[in-house]
């Protein structure tokens, strides 16, 4: 999209400032974004993958309730509380 079309009477002389300010550096403002949103997976995965963790060790190393429940209260609570910031991110 390097090309603006002026639709209104408001946007009239706009094309001209698209062209010459913001066209140019459409191609380094897109690589910018694709490298934060690389990092915002990287820092979900690793919020995902903390919860995971730390449910696993629950569940092995835990003494609390036996059984389905158990094990999905042991997983899931700690899984949870990594998939909020995840979801924040």
């Amino acid at each position: 999209m390097t090309e603006f079309t002026e639709r209104s009477p408001i946007e009239t002389g706009f094309s001209e400032v698209f062209r010459t300010r913001v066209a140019p550096r459409l191609s380094a403002l897109e690589e910018k974004r694709q490298a934060i949103l690389a990092e915002a997976k990287r820092h979900t995965s690793m919020a995902l993958a903390s919860g995971a963790a730390l449910g696993l060790m629950f569940v092995l190393f835990g003494t609390g309730a036996i059984g389905l429940a158990g094990l999905l209260v042991g997983l899931g609570v700690p899984l949870a509380f990594g998939a909020v910031p995840a979801f924040l991110l």
